[in-house]
């Protein structure tokens, strides 16, 4: 009889948007002390609204900035899983610290020059603990993983 297979996709999309969850609520917790502080919900929202709009907050705000951040995190989930599948479970902390680093690098200092109207890093501070909530995020990212990995292969 042919063993089932964990479903890949599925995975992967939990896992995202349980990271993603948890870099918002750390997030969340910087604003609360620094309120300039632009978390990637913030970032992500500014894509599409207006800087002004998007720093003046609310749910509208937060709900299109978090789907626009979830979206990404699962791709960078599946990424993340197609890493692990190759590399093994071995160290699956530190390399999600690298993924994490890598996504900062990545999606913070890039592509959020390029297609956000509001540019992160407004301080040192900001910037490393963005890196800092990255590298958390990268490690929650990986534990996902391969904690769910681990219930589906038990409950088939």
């Amino acid at each position: 009889m042919q063993k089932k297979r964990v479903d890949f996709f599925v995975i992967g999309a939990l896992a995202g948007i349980f990271s993603s969850i948890i870099r918002y609520i750390l997030g969340y917790i910087i604003i609360l002390f620094l309120p300039d502080y632009l978390n990637c919900v913030r970032i992500a929202a500014s894509i599409i609204l207006d800087p002004v709009q998007v720093m003046a907050g609310g749910f509208g705000v937060t709900a299109i900035g978090l789907q626009i951040d979830i979206v990404v995190s699962v791709v960078v989930s599946l990424v993340a899983l197609l890493i692990l599948e190759h590399s093994g479970h071995n160290f699956f902390l530190f390399k999600g610290a690298v993924i994490g680093a890598t996504t900062w690098s990545l999606f913070y200092v890039v592509l959020s020059r390029i297609l956000s109207q509001l540019y992160p890093a407004n301080s040192i501070l900001a910037a490393e603990l963005s890196f800092l909530v990255h590298v958390i995020y990268g490690m929650v990212l990986t534990w996902s993983i391969v904690r769910l990995k681990k219930v589906f292969a038990a409950n088939p």
